[in-house]
């Protein structure tokens, strides 16, 4: 706890002293001028003197920030044994274990929530992410009842065994990682995380975290085997962007997800999505597997059964999967019944196949209003955008006209699809592919 707290106050000082160093400089004179009768000419020697002192005191104090682990590498392993050995890991210097092998020894029942209290960030910084392996001793499994991600920057590069987190309060950040970077690594490593609803108390409730993944940068790639207990519901929240898996996927990147069962709860700020809160240009989402999910609730400005928005993104269904969920969305701009927003802009077709999704039986609202003039709620698209104009589809006959018809009907146009819940059914048993040409 000691060099924990020694460790933010050299945080501080060393922001202090870079922001405030001239503001030093006057108050040390002011303070000589006030104290003595000394001239002008020779005030300046002493105000150099003491400056000097001061600054270098706080340049040491910034230096030493970083717990000395290297005497406890053997070989590249840094073994944890005890609560201690974590924490002094979590304010080791990133630049020393981040290649490293990281091994947890079969005692983590004896972690505590409290043996963490005060740490607020994991592993890793933007300039050293951690890209090393993450494993358990044979026949025991990782379990970290942490209240912040384990990782703040996480390369996809990175081997990982399976960890088990049980957060301990509620909380805004991440599971896994704030952030994953693109690493070298050709394929996504396979992650498996679980969470484990039983806190220490006892108590089998969840508390709520952001995501597995705040935010995959450009590139990133990632393969995630998400566990979540039965019958207890999973509450996801506090992000500006929030899905269960990835709250932001950055330009470029691959996310593959395999979801047991269970309850759901998601809501964010602007964009909130079962799976994945916002998706930029060129992200693909792989849901290679995902049992049956009841009584999930989606809430945002912008809200979708699957993806909160997206813009020119991809999301693919495994062979032989079909997903299956029932519950509510519900927003204040935009709701779909698989995307809330959509924005396509690229030259050549995009098709979406929503025969996939025949098990989707969302209810859907939205706050501001219901109907087309006040908002957008769709059972596939709140808002699906292709360029500036715009058309409403208020009807199934048009719907259906505009499917058939599409590459000379939408051509050039943005459209807003404004259809009851109960339609959606009825066009996956069509068996219909969704065609927008520009």
């Amino acid at each position: 706890m000691k060099a924990n707290r020694n460790q933010k106050i050299n945080r501080i000082c060393h922001k202090l002293y870079s922001k405030y160093r001239k503001n030093v400089i006057s108050l040390v004179t002011a303070a000589v001028l006030l104290v003595t009768s000394m001239p002008l000419a020779d005030i300046s020697g002493v105000v150099s003197k003491m400056v000097s002192t001061v600054t270098n005191a706080l340049s040491a104090m910034a230096e030493d920030t970083y717990t000395d682990i290297s005497n406890d590498i053997k070989s590249g392993v840094y073994t944890i044994q005890n609560a201690d050995d974590f924490k002094k890991l979590l304010n080791a210097d990133p630049a020393v274990y981040q290649k490293i092998t990281i091994l947890f020894s079969n005692n983590q029942s004896q972690f505590k929530a409290s043996d963490f209290t005060g740490i607020e960030k994991g592993l890793g910084n933007e300039e050293y992410p951690f890209m090393g392996t993450v494993k358990a001793n044979e026949g025991s499994a990782i379990n970290l009842p942490i209240n912040f991600a384990l990782f703040e920057y996480l390369s996809d590069s990175a081997n990982l065994d399976t960890i088990i987190f049980a957060r301990p309060e509620e909380k805004n950040s991440a599971l896994l990682a704030e952030n994953v970077i693109h690493g070298d690594v050709a394929s996504a490593n396979k992650w498996k995380i679980k969470a484990d609803p039983i806190d220490d108390s006892g108590a089998t409730i969840y508390k709520s975290f952001t995501s597995v993944i705040g935010n995959m940068k450009n590139g990133a790639t990632v393969d995630l085997d998400i566990a979540l207990s039965n019958n207890v519901k999973v509450e996801v929240s506090g992000g500006d962007n929030a899905g269960l898996a990835c709250g932001t996927m950055d330009e470029n990147t691959s996310l593959a997800v395999s979801l047991s069962s269970g309850l759901l709860d998601v809501s964010g700020k602007s964009n909130a999505g079962a799976f994945v809160g916002k998706m930029s240009a060129g992200a693909t989402l792989n849901i290679d597997k995902c049992n049956a999910l009841t009584d999930v609730n989606v809430s945002a400005n912008n809200a979708g059964g699957l993806v909160g928005s997206a813009e020119n993104a991809e999301i693919n269904v495994g062979e032989g999967v079909t997903i299956t969920m029932t519950g509510s969305v519900t927003g204040s701009v935009t709701v779909g019944g698989l995307f809330g927003s959509y924005t396509y802009s690229k030259a050549d077709e995009k098709t979406f196949d929503i025969s996939k999704f025949s098990g989707m039986k969302m209810t859907l609202a939205c706050s501001s209003g219901d109907t087309a003039d006040s908002a957008a709620v769709g059972s596939v698209f709140g808002v699906l955008t292709n360029s500036t104009d715009s058309a409403k589809l208020v009807s199934l006959a048009l719907l259906m006209i505009l499917l058939l018809q599409t590459s000379r009907v939408l051509s050039g146009q943005a459209f807003m699809v404004v259809l009851s819940e109960d339609i959606l059914p009825i066009l996956l048993n069509l068996n219909l592919h969704l065609v927008i040409s520009l």
